[in-house]
């Protein structure tokens, strides 16, 4: 049976997870970092108070071209180490992305500005370096995004689980090419950008275990 889960970052503000852990919330995954610079400032509060209400607590990492694969690592391992985040334990994901930047409004990833296979290739590193430090990363992809901006012929990602993003209300997901040829399903969904959990004020993504 499926567990219901949520993703949040500073956007959702102060969150009551005693409220969101009585709302059948068992797992949730807080923004930590972006690209090689960026903290959320609601990471450490967010991923401690789900430790505190029995929420299964992971953290995500959003990958940006405009970082290096080292500089993104430095600053996802000293962000989780100020947490107290458990490799092995706690759960990691990386959104691959073309992503909106400070502001909201500007595409710090232009896609015109790299090749899907300099996109894969960045991404690659920055989850084998994670892996070697025991983070077991997860993908955090949508069908349309990875398709249109990372397949191609050198590297394989469907070896690493999948969190889909699929919000158009279907019964399953579409999932993206490298799991779906290879004949994998996703580890997590995240199926809509606008639920509703008691103790956050305001819409909040849901999620769901397969």
């Amino acid at each position: 049976m499926s567990e219901k889960g949520i993703d949040v970052s500073h956007w959702n503000g102060e969150i009551d997870w005693l409220k969101v852990a009585k709302d059948e919330v068992r797992f949730a995954f807080a923004k930590a970092t972006e690209g090689e610079t960026f903290q959320d400032t609601k990471f450490g509060q967010n991923f401690q108070s789900m430790k505190d209400n029995n929420v299964q607590a992971g953290a995500y990492h959003v990958f940006r071209m405009t970082s290096t694969p080292e500089g993104q690592l430095n600053n996802i391992v000293n962000e989780l180490k100020k947490a107290n985040f458990e490799p092995g334990t706690n759960k990691l994901a990386v959104s691959a992305t073309t992503g909106i930047c400070e502001g909201r409004t500007t595409k710090c990833d232009d896609p015109t500005k790299h090749t899907n296979t300099q996109r894969a290739e960045k991404l690659h590193s920055l989850l084998t370096q994670l892996n070697e430090k025991g983070y077991s990363p997860i993908v955090y992809a949508s069908p349309k995004t990875w398709n249109d901006y990372y397949t191609q012929e050198e590297h394989n990602f469907s070896h690493y689980p999948l969190w889909v993003a699929d919000w158009r209300g279907r019964s399953e997901p579409e999932l993206p090419k490298d799991w779906k040829d290879a004949g994998k399903n996703y580890t997590y969904w995240n199926y809509t950008s606008q639920g509703e959990v008691n103790g956050i004020e305001g819409q909040v993504p849901l999620d769901q275990t397969f």
